[in-house]
Formats: C-alpha cells, sequence, structure tokens
C-alpha cells in the first residue's frame, strides 16, 4: 500500500519504485538503494515533499546514463549518475571543495543559511578544531607523501600553523584552545581574552579528543612533511610542551584554572583505580602509551621513556590496551572509536630513532598492540569503516608480517572501496530516516547501538553511506533519523583514509 508509482528504466534494467516515503530502486542482482529526503527530493524535513506521485525514466544521450524524473506532492526532483573514473578524482572533487571550510588555518563547520543551500554561508568554530584539523592535516601529509604535491604541502604547513594557534592564543604552551575567535573585548561568556594575540578569545575546557587531535597530527607532521632541522624541531617543541605538561602533572591536562579539565585524565591514579573512569580505562591508556612512544622517537628525551615504563612497570598499562573495547556489558561509543584508530595509527610511526635504530618502547608495546588493534577492529569492521581498516591493515603487514594477499587486509580493503564509493558528494546534513525502510533489521531492544536516549532508532543494518548522514568518524551509522539541512561539514572523513589507505598500502584507488 505504500508503493504509488513504478517504471523500468531502459538504459540499465533497473526498476524504480515511487512510495509514500520516497523512492526506492531495484538493481537487476537484487540489489537495492533507497532515495529519501531532502538530499535527493524537495521538501524540507522528514516527511514533507516525500510522497511520490509519478516517475519517469530515462538517460542521458551524451554518455547513456540513466535519468529519472520524480513528480512528489511538493515539486520535481531530478536523479541522475555521475561517473568518476577513478577514486582519486572523486577524492579531488573533495579536495577542491575545502578551503570554503578553513579559518585560520583550521576545519570549521558551515552553518547555512538557508535550508540546503551551500551558497550562503558562516564558517563556524567547533568544540574540537584541533581533532577535526588534524584529521585534514593528516590527509594533507599523506597526500604530500603519496604524490609529492606542493599544493598538499602547503595545506599541511597551514593546518600545522592553524593547530599551532590553538596552543599560541592560550598563552601557555602546555595547553592548546578548544577553539578561538576574533572578537573585540569583553569576549562572550564561554570565551577567555587572549594575552597573547590581542583581537582573540579562546574557548577552554580542553578533552582527551584535542590532545589526539594535537599529538596525532603533529606526529604524521613531523614525520611526512617537516623536511629541515628548523622545521622538526618546531614540531618537537610543540610536542614536547604539551606531552610534557601532561606528564608533570601526574599525567592530567592542567586547564586556565590551575586545576585538571574534565576529562584530560590518563594517570594510574584515575584509570585504574577510579570507577568513573572504568569506560576510558583501555583507550585512555593506548593514547598515553602509545604518544610516549612516538614523543620519544622523535625527541629522545628520556622523560617520556620514564613515563613509559612507570606506566608499562608499575602500573600495567600494557595490560589494559588489550581489551581495549568494552563489549560486556555493551559500551559502544563511537567517539572512543575514533580516540582509539588515531593513536594506533601514531603508534606505526614510532618504530625507529631518526638514525634508523629500534625504538625500545616500540619493541615492548608492539605485541601488545597488535592484539589490541585486532580485537578491536574485528568489533568495528561490521561499519565498514575506511580510516580504521586502513589502520588495520598498515597495521597486520607492519606489526604482523602479513602479506597483503591475506584474507582479512583483502576483505578491509574490499569494504573500504565500498565506503568510498558510496560517501555521499555533498556534505550536508541532510534530514534521513531510515526507520521506515523494510530492509531495516532492529536489535531486540534498540540498546547498544550511539546510546538510548538520543531520540532515534538504530539499526544493525549498515546502510550506504550515501542513504545516511556519518559525516564524521565519531558519528553512528547506524542511527535511523537525524541532520537538519543547516550544516554542512568538510570532507576529510573521505580525504583521510582515502590518503592512508593510498600511501600505506596502494591499493584502493580503483574506480
Amino acid at each position: 500500500r505504500n508503493i504509488t508509482s513504478g517504471v523500468l528504466s531502459g538504459s540499465t534494467d533497473n526498476v524504480w519504485f515511487g512510495t509514500v516515503f520516497g523512492v526506492s530502486m531495484l538493481r537487476p542482482d537484487g540489489s537495492w538503494k533507497y532515495f529519501f529526503g531532502p538530499r535527493w527530493l524537495p521538501g524540507e524535513g522528514f516527511t514533507t515533499g516525500m510522497a511520490v506521485q509519478s516517475l519517469a525514466a530515462g538517460y542521458n544521450p551524451a554518455d547513456g546514463s540513466e535519468v529519472v524524473l520524480v513528480a512528489t506532492d511538493t515539486g520535481l526532483s531530478l536523479i541522475y549518475t555521475l561517473s568518476w573514473t577513478s577514486l582519486e578524482t572523486k577524492a579531488a572533487f573533495y579536495q577542491s571543495q575545502m578551503p570554503r571550510f578553513l579559518r585560520f588555518g583550521l576545519v570549521s563547520v558551515l552553518g547555512l543559511s538557508e535550508f540546503g543551500s551551500t551558497n550562503n554561508y558562516a564558517q563556524q568554530p567547533t568544540a574540537n578544531d584541533g581533532l577535526w584539523t588534524s584529521l585534514y592535516l593528516g590527509s594533507q601529509s599523506f597526500r604530500y607523501a603519496a604524490t609529492g604535491s606542493s599544493d598538499a604541502k602547503q595545506e599541511a604547513w597551514n593546518a600545522f600553523n592553524g593547530m599551532q594557534m590553538l596552543v599560541n592564543v592560550t598563552g601557555d604552551v602546555h595547553y592548546p584552545a578548544r577553539n578561538f575567535i576574533q572578537h573585540s573585548l569583553p569576549c562572550p561568556s564561554s570565551y577567555n581574552p587572549s594575552p597573547s594575540l590581542p583581537g582573540f578569545c579562546w574557548n577552554g575546557g580542553t578533552s582527551s579528543d584535542e590532545i589526539v587531535g594535537h599529538l596525532h597530527g603533529y606526529n604524521l607532521f613531523y614525520h611526512l612533511v617537516a623536511s629541515t632541522p628548523e622545521e622538526k624541531a618546531r614540531v618537537v617543541a610543540t610536542i614536547t610542551n604539551i606531552l610534557g605538561g601532561i606528564v608533570k602533572n601526574n599525567f592530567t591536562l592542567i586547564g586556565a584554572h590551575g586545576d585538571p579539565t574534565h576529562w584530560g585524565h590518563w594517570g594510574p591514579q584515575d584509570l585504574n583505580n577510579d570507577p568513573f573512569w572504568y569506560d576510558e580505562r583501555g583507550v585512555n591508556s593506548a593514547q598515553i602509551l602509545i604518544y610516549l612512544v612516538t614523543a620519544y622517537g622523535i625527541t629522545e628525551n628520556e622523560m617520556f621513556a620514564d613515563a613509559f615504563w612507570y606506566l608499562v612497570d608499575e602500573a600495567h598499562y600494557d595490560e589494559n590496551i588489550i581489551d581495549l573495547k568494552i563489549t560486556q556489558p555493551s559500551d559502544i561509543n563511537f567517539s572512543d572509536d575514533e580516540l582509539t584508530f588515531l593513536p594506533y595509527l601514531s603508534f606505526l610511526f614510532g618504530e625507529k630513532f631518526a638514525n634508523g635504530t629500534i625504538n625500545p618502547l616500540y619493541q615492548r608495546l608492539a605485541p601488545q598492540m597488535w592484539k589490541s588493534i585486532q580485537r578491536t577492529h574485528s568489533i568495528v569492521a561490521r561499519e565498514k569503516p575506511s580510516l580504521y581498516n586502513a589502520v588495520y591493515a598498515a597495521a597486520a603487514m607492519q606489526l604482523a608480517g602479513y602479506a597483503p594477499t591475506e584474507s582479512t587486509i583483502e576483505r578491509a580493503v574490499t569494504d573500504s572501496q565500498w565506503f568510498f564509493q558510496t560517501y555521499t558528494v555533498w556534505q550536508v546534513d541532510w534530514p534521513i530516516n531510515n526507520a521506515v525502510r523494510i530492509d531495516a533489521v532492529f536489535p531486540h531492544n534498540d540498546v547498544g547501538r550511539g546510546g538510548p536516549g538520543d531520540g532515534t532508532t538504530h539499526t544493525l543494518t549498515l546502510f550506504p553511506y550515501d542513504e545516511q548522514t556519518m559525516l564524521r568518524w565519531n558519528s553512528n551509522p547506524f542511527r535511523t533519523q537525524q541532520g537538519t539541512g543547516f550544516n554542512e561539514l568538510d570532507p576529510s572523513p573521505f580525504l583521510y583514509p582515502f590518503w592512508v589507505g593510498s600511501m600505506k598500502l596502494n591499493t584502493i584507488t580503483t574506480t
């Protein structure tokens, strides 16, 4: 009773069905594609414009590609296919979009003045400018390593300088801001006046998200982009200041008022002995160990080695990281997944000192780290996450000696290609509602995928990424209903894993 119309496409043999909730396409192989919401059809919400009145199918005479005209209760929509010869072409398209998102070299969210229109927007700071920018910095660092592109090198430098400004604006070399704005005094209520950059206000409460972003981005930049002794010394100083401040303050991040920030805790007094930190024990243990390993490899500063051996020999952090991801009771946290795999990737760069000798901290932690990566990836693999797949595949080859043809690596590459092929072209957070789909499979009690209480249901079914609104790596790809149509996010979630795979695996740039 939900079907309102149907048509057979002569150019592809696809069968299109109009319904009261959008358009469904049945391919000759029996698979479906679902076109719901304002991403594809007229309307400005979860319901308006979704009732299809009629369909007409044709083809583009220029290339024979499929074209479908859809009439709904509020207007017309033209759906057509755009074919790119390779994923690298798609990556180039995303790269061309990036300048719109950059503010002082930092990645911002675009607030759209009109629903779904990307013509008029305002660049807005986020709660985690350092983390989101580190993904772009990483993408450009890997792009430069893979291609030698001067543009990639300049983009990496711009992002690095932007992240440095997050540190400089606070006036405290140990403490990066979440974000900053240009603003005359007095600053808005949640901001502090910069003591070092007049005319700027900065936002504090910096969390582990930010610290991971900074240490991850700087580590990659040091190894892949910085080339002269002066450039490398600048990175070394920044890492030493941030991580050294954490080590000297009992493994906590000290904020603007002299107290540890709410989420800036990596010490055993918290992770091993305070039940509040049970959820974070594994992920935060991995973060601090990995960044001590990589910092020691870069700086050869014994402060970092001493801290590492204390956390391993006395606090047993190497045991904490093996069963890092909590599954019983179910405690799925997509943000923590991101804050786990970024350090995992960083670890792969900590193997050797500049003179080529083995870093003993890396050597000590490598067996436990591989067990941790194996287990964590086995849990998240069902999401077909290209970034995490690339990290897993690179780790499997480096830590376990796997060949590229090993079955789990081949599956990771195949799943990543599917991610890249289905990832949405435009990054607007369109309203999406997959709860009405007949092919959606729901858990018995709908608990445990992204947390109950967020106002929507969650599926066990992973739908193609252009049929949902997973626009960042801390997002829930199983959530059925989300999106506003008034925000546009940057394409780093595509660019970063694409270039990691291109440089580390050299196997994902297929059509």
